[in-house]
């Protein structure tokens, strides 16, 4: 009996020896096998793999088991040439970020600016913006009506001083436009080579122009009605400064240089009747710029034609017109809107 029990037990212990090292068989089994379903990192490279499923939006019907740590990092060194995902609207962007349209790119996009809410636009703050904005007086209202009238003169709209549809429509072409601003005159055929002036009555806008291009433009005030300011091609015959005023045969004189002279302080005499009854001067009411205000002459905003003067010579030729005079002329002057 004690050979019998001796054997029973030495048998157990083999038995229960045999069980373990199935047991560790099988569990070294397991972990070969899940081993082989994760791939190091660097085999989704070495393996030439495209790793855009990595960094787009895969379809629905090609979702690949990647664990957050298995997301490749891609640096300017080592970034892949881009291929596009499963639908074919993402391609990435030269620093790797992919970039999803629903249109082809263009090799070369243009360039678009946000829209603008009409409602938003405060004209005054553009207008400083664009430099048209100056403090030239005590008169808040006077300096505001003016920086509108310099902005109606170099966008070619009928200069009035009042801020209107026209004029927003202007300023919204401005802020949305990629390109410079430029003039929008047509001159088919210039006088000379030189510097001359063109008077646009309809507008009430005075040019001096170089040849065919714009120098500079000024709002001005033109006869009351337009029809006293004599249309034709004539030129400027006598310059001078602080001129005094002859009264026109209804008022007293006033000296020259006086804040009260009707004609400022700079006068550029027209040859129709010998350059002393028709002329482009200054003024001593700035309010009337933009206006259909005088008995013929060209008014003009004191520092405006303190500007002009000195670019302007004896000789010069001067084009006085309305809008539809100019254009049988060769001078279009469209609106920039």
């Amino acid at each position: 009996m004690k050979d019998f029990g001796y054997l029973f037990m030495k048998r157990t212990i083999t038995f229960k020896i045999i069980s373990l090292l199935l047991v560790c068989l099988a569990c070294n089994a397991n972990i070969t096998t899940s081993g082989s379903k994760s791939r190091p990192q660097t085999d989704i490279f070495a393996e030439g793999n495209s790793i855009d499923h990595y960094t787009t939006t895969p379809s629905p019907s090609w979702v690949p088991a990647v664990t957050p740590t298995a997301t490749p990092i891609i640096t300017p060194t080592d970034t892949p040439t881009p291929t596009p995902s499963p639908s074919g609207t993402a391609e990435c962007t030269p620093t790797g970020t992919p970039t999803v349209t629903n249109t082809p790119v263009s090799p070369t996009p243009p360039i678009t600016t946000p829209p603008i809410d009409i409602k938003k636009i405060n004209y005054i703050e553009e207008l400083k913006k664009l430099n048209y904005f100056r403090i030239q007086t005590k008169d808040s209202n006077l300096n505001l009506r003016t920086a509108i009238l310099l902005f109606q003169s170099d966008h070619n709209l009928k200069v009035d001083g009042i801020w209107g549809k026209q004029s927003l429509s202007s300023l919204i072409k401005r802020m949305t436009s990629t390109q410079p601003f430029t003039y929008t005159d047509k001159i088919t055929l210039p006088p000379g080579k030189d510097q001359w002036i063109v008077i646009n009555k309809s507008k009430r806008i005075l040019t001096l122009y170089k040849k065919d291009s714009v120098v500079k433009k000024y709002p001005i005030a033109v006869g009351n009605p337009p029809s006293l300011t004599p249309s034709g091609k004539f030129t400027i015959v006598n310059k001078s400064i602080n001129p005094t005023w002859g009264g026109g045969g209804y008022a007293k004189p006033v000296k020259g240089g006086s804040p009260k002279n009707p004609l400022g302080y700079r006068w550029m005499g027209l040859s129709p009747k010998g350059g002393n009854d028709y002329g482009i001067h200054g003024t001593n009411s700035p309010y009337s710029i933009g206006t259909n205000a005088s008995h013929g002459c060209i008014r003009m905003l004191n520092p405006c034609v303190e500007e002009l003067f000195p670019m302007v010579k004896i000789g010069i030729e001067v084009w006085i017109g309305t809008e539809e005079e100019l254009k049988g002329w060769g001078v279009v002057q469209e609106a920039y809107k």
